[in-house]
């Protein structure tokens, strides 16, 4: 009683007449749109006065549009090669390479990826963060005489779709259409390849968000941390941020001049097209549009890997926003060796039960971490064996649950798979085998890395079959051989403020 004043109670009162009055305005209005609304027997009239109505039909806007692509009359196939049932290999008489393969699946849906043996490594230190940027901007625009927002309205018409991605040794270059309509397809894969061109906006628009997000690196600091990591695990200035001044410098031209480099050599481009398509009908598709790509007069030489840094490396960093402490630790284990599908395989099968350990040990016993994971890589190009553990956890605790995660690894290595988690993964990797063998977009991906990691497009086929043979000797025999002796350790935790 004694906080009421004359004062407080005027503010009340002209509360509650404002939210009345507003109250009573909705109900007017309402009752105003309600007069005004047509009546049932209006409707009707209406109903009738269009129905005698003849309207013209609709016109698509993108109806006219087109792609004129100039065929070059001397292409050939010049030579075909059957590598395994529904999987076959063209070489086209510009030196490119077709993977023409079948889903058993009823998808009417044809993919084609253009696989180029040149990515943002083949570029030097003061570009290489800047081609996945240049791609995306050129992807973003037009082809030929298509504008962006032309090609988008011919690209819905046609339905196909189109996408790429720049990694370090490739750049993956993949469209999807229809089975009953697929030389859409192949004509957005000949323009994009050979016609591309870069809207100035869109390149603008991007360097500038890339510059805008350099400035403000510090406000993100799980970002700064992996970037640090990243610059830790390799001795090479490709791995470097560019400063401010050598994005701004970037211009329009020069992205789309390293863009057209990724795909400047047929000879260096490997297409692998799945789908349910006549094989004759194809075949002409790809000679029509695949074979008339001409050879650029400056080819880019393919790119080396990032140069290994050779000591190991501890980093700390206290700038973490959140009360959680992230901890990263890579391992390197050089294979001197290609590592081949079935040795990929036991590696594989031991993470999978590695994993399980590390999740029952350090995130359901041991209280305190919150996330974990393990993650293999092996990089073909460079011959070394990479394994990823990371986890987050209570900050106190971050020294103590990595002793505990090596500890569960070496015990785990010692001990190797047991028969019955062999045999879990093998039901687990069939029954992706069988859903990849009718899925258009996952047969594609898998014969593309069966070709990016083994160079051999039809490496994928023997899976089943090694799948089969696989025994518990010979995957604990592996993985003691190839991870038993860690060549590096990097090691890095991010710490709240």
């Amino acid at each position: 009683w004694q906080q009421i004043t004359v004062q407080s109670l005027a503010e009340k009162w002209q509360q509650l007449r404002k939210n009345q009055d507003a109250f009573w305005e909705q109900m007017v209005n309402n009752e105003v749109a309600a007069k005004k609304a047509l009546s049932p027997a209006a409707i009707l009239a209406l109903e009738k006065e269009y129905a005698n109505k003849k309207l013209a039909a609709y016109v698509f806007p993108g109806r006219n549009l087109s792609l004129t692509v100039d065929a070059d009359p001397q292409a050939e196939i010049s030579s075909k090669e059957t590598l395994a049932e529904n999987l076959t290999s063209l070489t086209l008489s510009n030196g490119a390479r077709g993977i023409l393969a079948k889903s058993a699946g009823e998808e009417q849906k044809l993919q084609i990826i253009a696989v180029s043996n040149k990515g943002d490594l083949s570029f030097p230190a003061q570009q290489k963060s800047l081609i996945a940027l240049a791609n995306k901007a050129v992807s973003g625009s037009g082809v030929g005489e298509l504008s962006s927002s032309s090609l988008k309205r011919w690209s819905a018409e046609n339905s196909v779709t189109m996408s790429s991605k720049v990694s370090g040794m490739n750049t993956l270059l993949s469209v999807s259409a229809r089975t009953n309509n697929p030389e859409p397809g192949f004509q957005l894969i000949n323009q994009r390849i050979t016609h591309s061109t870069i809207n100035d906006n869109i390149w603008a628009s991007l360097q500038n968000a890339q510059i805008q997000a350099l400035k403000t690196l510090d406000q993100r600091p799980a970002e700064k941390f992996a970037q640090q990591m990243y610059e830790t695990r390799y001795a090479d200035d490709r791995t470097k941020l560019l400063q401010e001044n050598q994005i701004a410098q970037f211009t329009a031209a020069d992205a789309l001049a390293a863009d057209r480099q990724l795909f400047s050599s047929p000879a260096d481009i490997t297409f692998v097209i799945v789908g349910n398509v006549a094989e004759d009908k194809l075949v002409a598709l790809i000679t029509r549009y695949l074979g008339s790509i001409k050879h650029s007069d400056s080819p880019l030489a393919a790119g080396k890997p990032l140069t290994r840094a050779t000591d190991n490396a501890s980093v700390t960093v206290k700038e973490q926003n959140e009360p959680v402490a992230q901890v990263s630790q890579w391992k390197r284990y050089d294979s001197r060796t290609p590592v081949n599908l079935p040795t990929r395989m036991a590696l594989d099968a031991f993470n999978v039960a590695l994993a399980k350990d590390l999740r029952v040990n350090i995130r359901e016993q041991a209280s305190g971490a919150y996330s974990v994971s393990s993650r293999l890589s092996v990089d073909p190009q460079a011959k070394d064996i990479s394994h990823l553990l990371a986890f987050t956890c209570q900050p106190e605790r971050h020294d103590e649950l990595l002793t505990l995660a090596n500890e569960v690894m070496v015990k785990r290595l010692a001990k190797g798979i047991s028969e019955q988690e062999l045999n879990e993964y093998q039901q687990n990797v069939q029954r992706s085998l069988d859903i990849q063998q009718r899925s258009v977009q996952q047969l594609a991906n898998t014969i593309v890395n069966s070709l990016i990691q083994y160079d051999d497009p039809a490496a994928w086929t023997e899976q089943e079959q090694l799948l089969k043979q696989m025994t518990v000797e010979n995957v604990n025999t592996a993985v003691k051989q190839y991870l038993s002796h860690p060549v590096n350790t990097y090691t890095g935790v991010l710490l709240p403020k």
